[in-house]
Order: structure tokens, then sequence, then C-alpha cells
């Protein structure tokens, strides 16, 4: 994706925004798989991707890393916003279910 978006725009707005663009666009791609596949609220994704994304470049802005641990928990703590409920029951249950009735 970075090849396909992230360049194209960071030759506009330059790297961070490139980097920006490509983990927003991920956002819209898995809200569209996630949160509309089940009829629940739009944009919990692509707020979470957006957060990765800022924290990126301002990892990348200060020119070390955050340390592993703050990392984990930027990713961990916020994941609701990637698997909110509704995509939890409608489709991971489900799923389960029907690995365990084959396993």
């Amino acid at each position: 994706m970075q090849r396909v978006v992230g360049r194209p725009i960071a030759a506009f707005t330059g790297e961070p925004g490139g980097v920006l663009t490509v983990f927003v666009v991920s956002g819209v791609l898995h809200d569209l798989a996630i949160t509309l596949s089940v009829g629940y609220v739009f944009g919990l994704p692509t707020i979470y991707f957006t957060v990765l994304g800022l924290l990126v470049i301002v990892e990348r802005k200060l020119g070390h890393q955050f340390g592993r641990l703050i990392i984990l928990l930027d990713v961990i703590l916020p994941l609701s916003w990637l698997f909110p409920p509704a995509f939890l029951n409608e489709v991971l249950v489900k799923c389960i279910s029907v690995f365990s009735l084959v396993g």
C-alpha cells in the first residue's frame, strides 16, 4: 500500500503525510470489512489505525523508539476499536463454533 498510496501522497505532502495516509486508508478498508459487515458504527477501525500512524510519525520525528512496552500497550489497549463487540459476536464467535465442530 505504501507504493500505491503512500509514495504518491508523500510526493506532495512529505513523508509524514504519506505514512499517515497509508494508515488512514488501511483503517477505512478495515472499517469496510469489519464494521459494515455487521452493521456497526463506522469509523472505529479508522481511528485505531490513524492513532497508530500518528505514533509512527511522532516516533520518527523524535528519532528514537518509544520502547516495546509502550508500543505494545498502544496496540493492545484500543483493540476494541478495531474489533467492536458486534463483530466479535456476529463473526468471531460463529467462526469459533464452526471450527470446534470440525475439529
